[in-house]
């Protein structure tokens, strides 16, 4: 299982979706909640599930979470087993914009 790890901005991202999603009910922070958990779970097992993403930089992963419209972006270091994830990010975005100001 893959050591995972969160950048500063991915954890400033998930603050900010856990309390978007806590602004309309608690089941909808619950639900945030429980799918990152699953989704995090995942990464760990699988740290090449994502599609590599080379037009946002050369060792950028991603995936969409549909259910929560957000995509995650990662890296994954596969000499240390790690996981970094480094945006948790809603679809509507610009995602190209954002790495580029990163």
């Amino acid at each position: 299982m893959a050591k995972l790890g969160f950048s500063p901005e991915a954890l400033q991202d998930i603050k900010e979706h856990f309390q978007y999603h806590g602004d309309y009910s608690e089941k909808a922070e619950r639900r945030f909640a429980d799918k990152m958990d699953e989704v995090i779970g995942h990464l760990e097992q699988f740290p090449e599930f994502g599609r590599a993403r080379p037009e946002i930089a050369p060792s950028i992963r991603g995936f969409p979470i549909k259910a929560l419209r957000v995509a995650v972006f990662y890296t994954f270091d596969k000499e240390q087993d790690t996981v970094l994830v480094a945006r948790v990010l809603r679809q509507e975005r610009d995602i190209d914009a954002v790495f580029t100001d990163d």
